[in-house]
C-alpha cells in the first residue's frame, strides 16, 4: 500500500467516487445527446451507432469502477477478495494511464484539455490505494 493512513485513503476513495460519478453523468449526457459525441473518444466516432456502443460500454465500466471503490472501502459488500480488488485497481491504473495518453492525442482539444488531467488524477489516486 502506498498510503497507509486510513483517513487519507477514505478521502482518496471519496474523490474517486465523485470523479467516477461525474464521468458517469457526463457519458449519460452524451448518450442522450445533450453533449455532442464529437468531443469524446478522441473525436473519432463516425456515427450514432458507434456512439451508442461506446457510451454504453463507458457507462457500464464507470459503474463497475464505482462499485470497485465502494467495495475497496468496505462501503458495500465485497464480492471480490482483497487481492482481486488490488488486481482490478492495477488494471484501472493501466487503463487510465493509457487513456491519459489517448486524451493527449485526441482530435478535439476540449477532450485533451479537460479529460487529460482527470484521467491522470484517477490513475494516480488508484495507484495511491494499491
Amino acid at each position: 500500500m502506498i498510503v497507509e493512513n486510513e483517513n487519507a485513503k477514505k478521502k482518496i476513495r471519496i474523490i474517486l467516487l465523485v470523479l467516477f460519478a461525474a464521468v458517469f453523468v457526463f457519458h449519460f449526457f452524451v448518450l442522450i445527446r445533450i453533449i455532442p459525441y464529437t468531443i469524446v473518444w478522441g473525436g473519432r466516432l463516425q456515427n450514432l451507432e458507434q456512439m451508442y456502443i461506446f457510451e454504453v460500454v463507458s457507462i457500464v465500466l464507470n459503474s463497475f469502477f464505482l462499485f470497485v471503490i465502494l467495495m475497496e472501502g468496505r462501503w458495500v459488500r465485497g464480492y471480490f477478495s482483497t487481492s482481486v480488488l488490488k488486481g482490478i485497481l492495477w488494471g484501472m491504473i493501466v487503463l487510465f494511464s493509457w487513456n491519459t495518453f489517448g486524451n493527449l492525442n485526441a482530435l478535439d482539444s476540449f477532450e485533451s484539455i479537460v479529460f487529460t488531467p482527470i484521467t491522470f488524477l484517477i490513475a494516480l489516486l488508484c495507484f495511491l490505494l494499491v
